[in-house]
């Protein structure tokens, strides 16, 4: 206890009280009579309770909900609720033990948020986060996406959700978040909500990896010729290079023979993987869309003095400079 916070306050009704043996006011006498006099001090309905100070919800650095040490099950669900939903959603078939309730995510969702969001659940499961999202862009209008990540872990051949052809859990998850954007969008019909999602498989890199073994260094020397792994196709290298460049996963090419040119936000790419010649600048800038543009090149066989008279080009002519950053393959 603080000993110069100890002090009686008198309550509007006239009762005086005093911090509990042992303990003192969060306040000293000074601070709790400017807070007084500022209306900050609440004595309960009767005004005859232990003062308490006031929270204003403008004062509040998000809107909606304080959160809680404690959130009761009542208000936030729990696992048997949780699977219970869940089975109704599927039918009645129980494909989980113990998802997630999804009042309980919404509730964090709802508390750590902005109406534009992207949450991101790195261990999704049966996709709870997912459907959370969608409710609570139902309840406040807002336009939070999600993206859930999960391994393709099988199902046990055993199980009822592999009898129901779900052979890996991220299946179960695709189709539990159909059936939930489903069921909220009937149960708000007056408002348009986005439901809709994309899958996306991780694969195996189409780009050789190097390998410092001393003994296989002959065939490392073939990657200055192709780069490329053999039974990778040009549209999947293409994609993979536009990724890394920083493309959007959504953005669709548009293909020139093995030349592919990727626009998404405020960023542009050109992926040649084709023949070129040292025209190839000036004909992608009359392709270009946005003021600066990345070309990534194919070197090609006995092609340096092309590699170098694009180079020099650049070099030359500030305005392609401006419009463009090369990088080789």
């Amino acid at each position: 206890a603080i000993e110069s916070n100890i002090y009686p306050v008198t309550t509007p009704s006239g009762r005086v009280v005093e911090p509990p043996a042992g303990r003192s006011w969060s306040l000293s006498q000074k601070a709790f009579r400017e807070r007084l006099k500022d209306n900050r001090i609440w004595f309960g309905s009767d005004g005859n309770g232990v003062p308490r100070m006031k929270r204003f919800l403008s004062e509040l650095k998000k809107p909606g909900i304080t959160p809680m040490t404690i959130w009761k099950y009542k208000e936030v669900g729990h696992s048997q609720e949780a699977t219970q939903q869940l089975q109704k959603l599927m039918c009645g078939k129980k494909y989980f033990d113990y998802p997630k309730p999804v009042k309980l995510i919404q509730r964090a969702v709802q508390l750590y948020s902005e109406n534009d969001s992207i949450i991101l659940d790195f261990f999704s499961g049966s996709a709870t986060t997912a459907q959370s999202v969608i409710e609570q862009n139902a309840e406040d209008g807002g336009h939070r996406k999600f993206i859930m990540v999960q391994l393709p872990e099988k199902t046990s051949k055993k199980s009822v959700a592999y009898k129901d052809d779900y052979k890996t859990i991220p299946e179960i998850a695709e189709e539990r978040i159909r059936r939930a954007g489903k069921q909220i969008q009937e149960k708000h019909s007056d408002i348009k909500l986005d439901t809709g999602f994309k899958v996306f498989k991780l694969e195996s890199s189409t780009i050789k990896q190097w390998d410092d073994n001393p003994d296989k260094f002959t065939e490392q020397l073939e990657m200055l010729h192709s780069p490329f792994t053999q039974d990778s196709t040009n549209d999947q290298r293409a994609l993979e290079i536009a990724i890394k460049s920083g493309i959007s996963l959504t953005a669709s090419p548009e293909i020139d023979g093995d030349n592919y040119h990727f626009v998404s936000d405020d960023k542009e790419v050109f992926v040649i993987l084709g023949k070129y010649d040292e025209k190839l600048l000036d004909e992608l800038d009359k392709e270009r869309k946005l003021p600066n543009a990345t070309a990534v090149i194919r070197e090609m066989d006995n092609g340096s003095e092309t590699k170098f008279n694009l180079i020099e080009k650049m070099k030359q002519e500030p305005e392609l400079n401006d419009h463009f950053s090369l990088e080789w393959l």
